[in-house]
């Protein structure tokens, strides 16, 4: 998948997104209309007449006003919860494995983790032997700034000794780790080549340019085999009449059980 591709992917999710929450909003803008209307034709205050040849149809009409007001109000929170998926979308700043940067990215953001965690223990280190003799040289590479905060730190809790606390380190140190296992399992998947394999009638594709592992069938398949799919993460596809999800070694094993399964089946 190139960069454009990955954009353009991108904002067509965002673009699905907000459309739903337009629609969403729009039908609930015509029940509350609907409902409205339907409330006007009776008249304030007028009562259901029991024991009146009207109570029945009067009854079902309130009812119906009630249905409509509760679907409007249905509709109007998922629009709300378009809405907020959307912007989610626009503002995600995580790295994902479709990203063709995503190797370049992660080795940059590790490369910042790991300065930040070299930077922390400096801070510490530096206010150790600050507050040990208060001699000032030991502050000279630092900014003003942060010469001051290290002269006037003041421990919050005894396990606070230091301007960083141990687990601001601890959790920026398994961001390391596990940027950097994330990093080898991207490198190891990496796909530059697309492949084809065959088991019986059904395809195997291993496809590089948009990163998918996808099966496609001579037809459509049963029910329990899209169960089946669908319970090892693949979705279908329309587009390239595949049943698919992202290629990499997580995404090979359940091709594999997919297609163990299907094997065992016939």
């Amino acid at each position: 998948m190139t960069k454009e591709q990955f954009k353009a992917k991108k904002q067509a999710r965002i673009d699905r997104l907000k459309t739903r929450a337009a629609n969403a909003k729009q039908l609930s803008t015509d029940l509350f209309d609907q409902s409205s209307k339907m409330a006007d034709c009776i008249p304030f205050g007028q009562p259901i007449l029991v024991g009146h040849h009207s109570e029945r149809g009067d009854r079902n009409f309130r009812a119906k006003i009630t249905r409509k007001m509760d679907q409007a109000c249905k509709a109007q929170d998922k629009a709300e919860y378009y809405e907020q998926k959307a912007a989610s979308a626009e503002n995600n700043r995580s790295i994902s494995s479709d990203d063709p940067e995503a190797i370049q990215k992660l080795e940059t953001k590790i490369s910042q983790l790991e300065s930040n965690q070299s930077f922390m223990k400096k801070v510490n280190n530096a206010h150790a032997k600050y507050i040990k003799n208060q001699d000032e040289s030991v502050l000279s590479e630092f900014d003003e700034k942060w010469q001051l905060k290290i002269k006037n730190y003041v421990p919050p809790y005894s396990w606070e000794k230091h301007p960083f606390p141990p687990y601001a380190l601890q959790n920026n140190n398994q961001n390391i780790s596990a940027c950097k296992k994330r990093l080898e399992s991207l490198k190891q998947s990496q796909v530059t080549e697309s492949s084809e394999k065959y088991f019986g009638d059904i395809k195997l594709i291993e496809n590089a340019d948009l990163n998918r592992i996808q099966i496609i069938f001579p037809g459509k398949p049963d029910q329990n085999t899209r169960t089946h799919l669908k319970n090892h993460g693949f979705r279908w596809a329309p587009s390239e009449m595949a049943w698919q999800r992202q290629l990499n070694n997580s995404g090979r094993y359940a091709a594999e059980l997919v297609i163990n399964q299907i094997s065992k089946n016939s």
